[in-house]
C-alpha cells in the first residue's frame, strides 16, 4: 500500500470513530435528560418481544402498547371493585 492510502484509511477510520464516540455521547446525553432509559431483558423476553412487534415496530412501540393494555385491564379490574 501506498502511503497516501494508509493515511486515507486511517482518516477514514477515525472519521468513524468520532461519529460512533458523538453517537455515543449523544446517548448518554439522552440518557441523564431522563429521555431514554435501560431495561435488561432475557433472551428468552427479548425474542417473545420481536415476535410480538409488527414489521419496523421499535420495542418501545411494543412496550407502550402492552402497557397500554395492561393499563387498561388494571383500570377495568380496579373499577369493578
Amino acid at each position: 500500500m501506498t502511503n497516501e492510502l494508509l493515511v486515507a484509511q486511517k482518516l477514514s477510520s477515525l472519521r468513524v470513530n468520532i461519529h460512533v464516540i458523538n453517537l455515543m455521547n449523544q446517548i448518554n446525553d439522552l440518557q441523564h435528560n431522563n429521555k431514554l432509559k435501560t431495561i435488561v431483558l432475557s433472551e428468552e423476553n427479548y425474542d417473545k418481544l420481536k415476535r410480538l412487534g409488527s414489521f419496523g415496530e421499535s420495542f418501545n412501540d411494543v412496550l407502550s402498547r402492552l402497557l397500554e393494555m395492561e393499563t387498561g385491564q388494571n383500570t377495568k379490574h380496579w373499577s369493578e371493585k
